[in-house]
Parts: C-alpha cells; sequence; structure tokens
C-alpha cells in the first residue's frame, strides 16, 4: 500500500509471498527501500524467502534459508529498525514460527543500503539473540528520541525481553517478568501504542494483556487482563482507544484506555467476524486509520479509530487489494515514535495542554493550514519524526512538501495533519 498521496493505493507488482511474516521501510521522502517475508515454513520449501530490495529483486545476499531463524508464518516474524549510528544501516529482526517449532529462535541481520549501487544488502545475516521466541516483538522510540526498543516475549514464560538499540549496537535486555505465562498458541502480537507508553499483548489461551511500558528504563509493569481471548490488537493514534479482535467470540472491541476501569469499558463494534476476520492482525496506517487483514482480497477500515464508537466508523471490506490478498497478517513496519514524536495526536482533544486550546484547519490540507491559538513556536514532524519546520508563524505553508501524515507539536500538544 502506498500512502504517499495521502490516501493510500494498492501496489500490484511485487514478488513476495507471506502467510503472516512480513516488513517493509521507506525513506523519509516515502520512497521504497526494501521488504522481507522473514524466513521458509520448514513444511513449504517451495516458497522464496528473504529481502527484497526497491526494484523488485531479491538482494545478493537476501535469501533468507532454512537455517537462518526466520519464518513467513509467524505472526510478527519480521522487524525492521534504523541504525542509530548509521542513517545507511537497518537491523533486521526475525523470529521463528511455531510449525518450525521455534529452533531458530529471535534474531538480527544488518542491511546496509550503500551496497549494490544503492539498493542495499546484507551484511550480517541471521545473529542470534534469544534461543526462545513466541512469534511476537514490536519496537518503540527510546526516550532520548534516537534510540529504539525491540520488546519480544520469551516462549513458554511470563517474561519480556526489551533490547535497547544504539548507537553502539544491541544491549543486553530489560527483563520484565509479569503477567500470565503463554504455553500452548504462540500466535497473536504485542503491540505498542503511538505514546510509546503502554504495550498490549494479545494471545490464546491466555487472556489479552495491557502493561505499563517505561520507554526510558524498558521496563513493562502494571499488568490490566481483559476478558478477551484475541488474535490482535491495535492502539488509535490519540492513545486513547484499544481495538481487539476476539477470536473465540467472533467480535471487535473497543476498549477506552481513559476509563477508570479500563477492563470492564468494551464495547462491541462488531458481533459477526468471519474466522478470517477474527484471528487476522490489524494495523494503524500514517493516515490516522486502521487496517484490518482478513485473509481476503479486502482490508476492513476502521476510519475514526481516535473517536468512540459508534464515530469510529469501522467499514467492512473498505480497500481494495485489486486482486491480491493479505492473508492474516499486514507489515509490522510501524514503529511506535519512528513515525512521528512519542506523543498523542488527538484532534479536538486537549491533554497537558499549557498552550489554551489548539484547533488546526483545514484538516486534511492541499498545503497551506492555519493553527489557532497561543503558540510561542510550531514544530512539525515527517513520519521518520524528524523536524522538517518550524515556525512562529501561525499560518503554515507545506505546498512544496511530500504528501502525507505529520505531526504538528505546539508545546506539549501534539495535532496531525494530513497533506493531501
Amino acid at each position: 500500500m502506498d500512502f504517499n498521496g495521502g490516501s493510500p493505493v494498492a501496489l500490484t507488482n511485487s514478488p513476495m509471498s507471506s502467510f503472516e511474516a512480513s516488513a517493509s521501510i521507506c525513506d523519509t521522502a516515502g520512497n521504497l527501500l526494501f521488504f522481507t517475508n522473514a524466513g521458509p515454513h520448514f513444511a513449504f520449501q517451495d516458497t522464496v524467502t528473504g529481502v527484497w530490495n526497491r526494484n523488485l529483486q531479491l538482494m545478493p545476499n537476501g535469501n533468507l534459508d532454512s537455517i537462518h531463524g526466520g519464518c513467513y508464518s509467524a505472526s510478527q516474524g519480521a522487524l525492521i529498525v534504523p541504525n542509530p549510528a548509521n542513517p545507511d544501516q537497518y537491523y533486521l529482526f526475525t523470529m521463528d514460527c511455531q510449525e518450525n517449532g521455534h529452533v531458530g529462535g529471535f534474531r538480527y541481520s544488518i542491511i546496509d543500503m550503500t551496497l549494490d549501487g544503492g539498493l542495499g544488502d546484507i551484511t550480517v545475516k541471521a545473529i542470534q539473540l534469544s534461543d526462545s521466541s513466541n512469534e511476537k516483538m514490536c519496537g518503540i522510540r527510546h526516550a532520548n528520541g534516537t534510540d529504539f526498543w525491540v520488546v519480544m516475549h520469551k516462549g513458554w514464560t511470563n517474561s519480556y525481553l526489551a533490547y535497547q538499540i544504539t548507537s553502539a549496537g544491541i544491549q543486553l535486555p530489560v527483563v520484565s517478568s509479569l503477567g500470565a505465562p503463554n504455553n500452548q498458541w504462540s500466535g497473536g502480537s504485542l503491540k505498542a501504542n503511538k505514546c510509546c507508553d503502554k504495550i498490549c499483548h494479545s494471545t490464546a489461551p491466555v487472556q489479552t494483556m495491557i502493561f505499563d511500558f517505561d520507554n526510558n528504563t524498558g521496563v513493562l509493569s502494571n499488568v490490566i487482563q481483559l476478558s478477551e481471548i484475541s488474535s490482535d490488537t491495535e492502539f488509535s493514534a490519540n492513545c486513547r482507544f484499544l481495538y481487539v479482535n476476539n477470536h473465540g467470540t467472533k467480535m471487535m472491541i473497543q476498549y477506552d484506555m481513559n476509563a477508570a476501569n479500563i477492563a470492564t469499558s468494551g464495547v462491541v463494534i462488531d458481533d459477526s467476524l468471519a474466522l478470517g476476520d477474527a484471528t487476522a492482525h490489524m494495523a494503524l496506517g500514517p493516515d490516522g486509520k486502521i487496517y484490518r487483514a482478513k485473509a481476503w482480497i479486502f482490508l476492513d477500515v476502521i476510519n475514526d479509530p481516535d473517536s468512540v464508537y459508534p464515530v469510529c466508523n469501522l467499514q467492512k471490506d473498505a480497500f481494495d487489494l485489486l486482486g491480491r490478498s493479505s492473508s492474516y497478517s499486514l507489515p509490522t513496519t510501524l514503529i511506535n515514535g519512528l513515525h512521528g514524536p512519542c506523543a498523542p495526536n488527538p484532534e479536538g482533544i486537549e491533554e497537558n495542554n499549557t498552550e489554551g486550546t489548539i484547533t488546526i484547519y483545514p484538516n486534511p490540507t492541499t498545503g497551506i493550514f492555519t493553527v489557532q491559538g497561543t503558540a510561542t513556536e510550531i514544530q512539525v514532524y515527517d513520519l521518520f519524526g524528524r523536524l522538517v519546520l518550524r515556525s512562529k508563524e501561525k499560518q503554515i505553508d507545506m505546498s512544496s512538501y511530500p504528501k502525507g501524515m505529520y505531526m504538528v507539536r505546539i508545546g506539549e500538544v501534539v495535532r496531525k495533519i494530513v497533506l493531501q
């Protein structure tokens, strides 16, 4: 899916096939760099697995064969993280799947984009970090604004390992042991919110769990257990709502993270999920909408996930993949804090607002927008969390900037703006 125009456009030229795991990454201008399906399923060796470049070709050293630890049937089998020390390098984290007996564990490779004439290649391949994994991981911006955390669940335990990615490399993990152990089914997901302070663990047969996350120390704490047995969850961009796919009851639930009792705040927004809908994954898009895979040629879309039901507006079969299929997952690419600062982006909602009431209009915009309210300085960030514009004027002209979603910070207030 190409979001460079503000609204997504289906792409149909990918040579890659994957049952679940996939990841991709673009440069700051929205140009594709590379993508992957993590590695092989031992029972289906005929599927090509590896890392493809922007020309849709396998990188010269891009093959990920059976000895390299990943699996395209791991629910979150691949994650790409920039190297804080080198803008031309990326870490590729991969995870083995239940069908392979998890024998590959949790591993990383390094892609250098200066190689192969700028198309990139793997220089370090499949270094094992943990021999035990459970198909789940997420990436989160560190509180220092430079480093990243990669958080994974250690199989058959209640331990979560948070690896800090620094300019000096991958550090030893911070271990948090809490909540119920996941001893059976290994699908599901770990999802972090865009505020970088919550992580949700969806799995079965254990019930869904929400944790506080300290993106300065890497520690998970304060577990809240929901009644849902889920295949996946996703947070809204303003961090207020959590959406849960309950594959037991075939329902989608919206939880209010601002409620006094989060566990009892659930509201059913869809009570007629087909099996593919109930077991499939969701992803927060750069346009602020939530997309749901369903092993079908369409995606479901929650058009306004920042709003309470029914205003959130779940629309089934809303995005046409033009003959391609989503299978059961969407790419694990939206590293929280990578596509904007670690802060909520509520529209029309005041939160720690010391600058008075802030309004941005028009939104979406074709280039020029106005900030209404008390503001001494306006900062605009791109999808990678990089500052692209700073102004003391309240009318901002972004006509020359690439189309897409940006984050506008005014003091402690953050809003999203879509440039069309």
